[in-house]
């Protein structure tokens, strides 16, 4: 990525061919491969995908300002990071740019990129002093460590270790959970025959080495240093890229070992790993009622369900093992209750098995895992007090009482992931059933509609016919 000449570069060495160059809005400094066939580029207004092998622009979002960096979460939306507010502010955006949240850390400044955690938390680099702290969901900090100068990128490794790059100081240190410096490459007195000016983004090979973009922005552009450069675990150069005709400043770099071809939108092939449509937006064709009460209509682009006598499911026609599952719904107001059935068995007049709740109440148990006519609660397990408050602790508020709300359920064997607006609220283990359908609920308030709208699967492993 090129934030001086403001230019997206694609590098192929084994066919330079199928090399090109796009141009992006100023401002971009982070980058994410999403779907194995595009990239996710923030600007400073919010952040654009670009086809990975044409560099052609899909998609963007412009209504903010002062962002530095963004990230594509699991459940579709993007998280835009900037300052503002009296700090660092953390956006939450749906795909039309809508805010649906706000974290703003006070008093911190400096912010260039953040990472999200397994655990939710986001890790990043902050100034006064100079370090890289881990904020949870409240924006609380939970970690830091001091760094050798301003920060820019952080990650965390699998071994729970944290992999800094700092700018000027031009080291990358790899620091321990009591922030103590284990390993670091880089720095201008240990490499002084070749220009190091100032470290930003990197990224890690298999072999551990750590390929970094040396931004040569302070008078050093074109006077011969290096763009890229390779370093091994014993801190030695072994290999660089600089090409001046191509590139003028470089702030951050991927490493893309195969990009997949992109899919033309008009296809929807239900095959594994691509995303399928399951609500056409026009009709409801593959969605079956195995009630003799309850109706669904199709307005405005959404499902309505609703009924004049009880509880209803309205359900896919095909079955589903493991997958994503991702949808939307927004409640009608008073009392209310719903969910999404998944791995569901149906009968005439009955459908049972996993259901992601829906719990508007101030129980506020939505995200959690209910085995509707089965055994009841799995988690969190009203017999088990513990449960509750973790659960209550980890799903905060992350359901939106009065607005859409986005739902993603994951099943790989068998494990069972529930997240709500992009917070994880359950990961529980169960293999009482490996396939089954999917389905939309209706509690039964009559003549109160439910709506759901952007249905979509992701098929991991096929279901048994």
């Amino acid at each position: 990525m090129d934030n001086k000449a403001n230019n997206l570069i694609y590098v192929d060495q084994t066919d330079t061919k199928k090399s090109w160059t796009a141009a992006i809005p100023g401002g971009s400094r982070d980058l994410q491969v999403i779907d194995g066939n595009k990239v996710l580029v923030s600007h400073g207004n919010g952040a654009g995908e670009y086809d990975l092998a044409t560099g052609k622009k899909l998609w963007a979002i412009d209504s903010f300002t002062g962002i530095n960096s963004a990230r594509r979460l699991d459940d579709g939306n993007t998280l835009l990071g900037g300052s503002g507010k009296g700090g660092i502010t953390i956006y939450t955006a749906d795909r039309t740019g809508k805010t649906l949240g706000e974290l703003v850390l006070k008093g911190l400044r400096d912010l260039r990129l953040m990472r999200r955690l397994k655990n939710g938390n986001i890790l990043l680099t902050v100034g006064g002093p100079y370090r890289v702290i881990e904020v949870d969901t409240r924006g609380k900090i939970v970690w830091q460590a001091k760094i050798p100068g301003k920060g820019y990128k952080a990650v965390r490794l699998p071994c729970g270790n944290t992999l800094v790059s700092t700018a000027s100081a031009a080291v990358i240190v790899e620091l321990d959970a009591d922030g103590k410096i284990v390993f670091s490459v880089g720095g201008k007195k240990e490499h002084p025959n070749i220009l190091l000016d100032c470290f930003s983004g990197f990224d890690t090979l298999p072999n551990g080495n750590v390929v970094v973009a040396n931004w040569l922005g302070h008078g050093n552009m074109g006077k011969g240093g290096q763009h890229l450069i390779e370093f091994d675990r014993k801190n030695k150069v072994v290999w660089t890229w600089g090409d001046n005709k191509t590139a003028k400043v470089l702030t951050n770099l991927l490493i893309v070992d195969d990009v997949k071809q992109s899919t033309p939108a008009a296809a929807t092939p239900a095959v594994a790993g691509e995303w399928t449509a399951l609500f056409d937006g026009k009709t409801l064709e593959g969605w079956t009622n195995p009630y003799k009460w309850g109706k669904a209509s199709v307005v405005d682009g959404e499902i309505h369900l609703t009924t004049t006598r009880s509880k209803f499911f309205l359900t896919t026609a095909k079955q589903y093992a493991d997958f994503i599952f991702e949808v939307e719904v927004k409640m009608p107001e008073g009392k209310s209750n719903s969910g999404f059935m998944f791995r569901c068995h149906q009968q005439p007049n009955k459908v049972f098995g996993y259901q992601a709740e829906v719990d508007p109440s101030d129980r506020k148990w939505s995200g959690g895992l209910y085995d509707e006519g089965r055994r009841g609660w799995l988690y969190p397990d009203k017999k088990k007090k513990e449960t509750i408050g973790a659960f209550r602790k980890n799903a905060g508020d992350s359901f939106k009482r009065d607005d859409w709300n986005k739902y993603r359920i994951e099943c790989v064997g068998d494990s069972l992931k529930i997240s709500v607006n992009g917070v994880q609220t359950t990961d529980f283990k169960d293999s009482t059933d490996a396939q089954g359908y999917l389905a939309l609920q209706h509690h039964g308030e009559r003549g109160k509609i439910y709506r759901f709208r952007n249905i979509r699967v992701k098929v991991l492993k096929a279901a048994k016919e």
